[in-house]
């Protein structure tokens, strides 16, 4: 089978090196090369080593995603840098893997939609827990209906303060700070077991640090009409990973996910018998499913039959909407 022509867009995100890797490992990708505009982030990298050893490196973002030969371009430069990328691509007919949250101004990612739309292009936003065994494993208990009606989610995704200063320098000035940069990839899930919200009520703080520029320190209410989520982050945190969670509550049981991969725990508690489980206690081992393969692996099969992804442009409206809305931010022009 012929693999597909990649291009990348910008390596400044922390996961490009991984993304990177995988499409230089995948049966399912050739990569064509790279276009990074800064100076200062094609000189971190080493030439000689793995992923970017015999790398292509396009002079200008017009050559980049105008590879005639290119069919996907992959974004991940620094987040007011990738809405250019993006859009580029799109108009140059191919389709894109957008680094999260993929840009800060809710316009910008309206216009990549209709791009997308319009073109019949792929957008599929990098977050990064779609495709790992745990989290499939609970939105499909959650939305079969295992644990009944769903009342509550609650998700934890924080950092530990020994990052704290290289997070300030990164996200400083960011709405939510680490709120954003982390609660997103579960805001996502909480999209997809229960849907877009009404209400989102931020609480965003600056609690450990003293520069009020980076929240450090948030927490987000979102209203359904019989549920609640709640999603919470801190980046000064201690042995934070360990704590990282995804509770699912329903009328007739509970699962919690934590903590979140490498591969993760999983423990079910059902009052009555449900999807093939007894009513008990469970434990499940999830599978341990690297980050991102599952992402590119949909995204080439996808190139290749002419479909729409699994989590389609309409769910990542949804997404995005409710990330913005958890970090305080108006999302109305998103659907003007």
């Amino acid at each position: 089978m012929d693999r597909i022509h990649v291009v990348f867009c910008g390596i400044s995100h922390s996961h490009a090196r991984a993304k990177l890797q995988v499409v230089r490992e995948s049966d399912d990708f050739s990569l064509l090369g790279i276009f990074e505009p800064k100076d200062e982030a094609r000189a971190k990298v080493d030439l000689k080593a793995a992923p970017f050893a015999g790398v292509r490196w396009f002079d200008s973002l017009d050559a980049a995603v105008g590879a005639g030969e290119a069919q996907a371009v992959v974004c991940e430069g620094y987040v007011h840098e990738n809405f250019e990328f993006a859009r580029a691509a799109l108009q140059a007919g191919k389709h894109v893997h957008l680094e999260k949250p993929g840009t800060l101004r809710v316009e910008e990612f309206r216009e990549l939609a209709d791009l997308a739309r319009a073109g019949k292009r792929i957008l599929q936003l990098g977050y990064q827990f779609r495709y790992m065994d745990g989290f499939r494993t609970v939105v499909r208990i959650a939305k079969e209906g295992v644990l009944g009606d769903v009342f509550f989610v609650r998700g934890r995704i924080s950092s530990d303060k020994s990052r704290y200063e290289r997070q300030l320098r990164e996200l400083r000035g960011f709405p939510g700070g680490v709120l954003l940069e982390l609660g997103c990839h579960l805001i996502d899930q909480f999209v997809l077991i229960l849907g877009r919200p009404g209400t989102v009520t931020p609480f965003l703080r600056t609690d450990y640090g003293n520069d009020p520029e980076y929240v450090d320190n948030g927490l987000s209410v979102l209203e359904y009409p019989r549920a609640m989520a709640v999603i919470e982050a801190a980046a000064m945190e201690t042995a934070a990973g360990q704590r990282r969670v995804l509770e699912v509550q329903g009328t007739n049981g509970t699962v919690v996910l934590s903590p979140l991969e490498r591969p993760g725990k999983i423990v079910l508690h059902l009052d009555e018998p449900a999807g093939g489980y007894d009513k008990a206690s469970h434990e499940i081992e999830p599978a341990n499913t690297p980050r991102h393969v599952g992402d590119f692996a949909e995204l080439a099969e996808c190139i290749r039959a002419g479909r729409e992804l699994t989590f389609g442009l309409d769910h990542e409206l949804a997404s995005y909407d409710t990330v913005m809305r958890a970090v305080g931010l108006d999302t109305t022009a998103l659907w003007a």
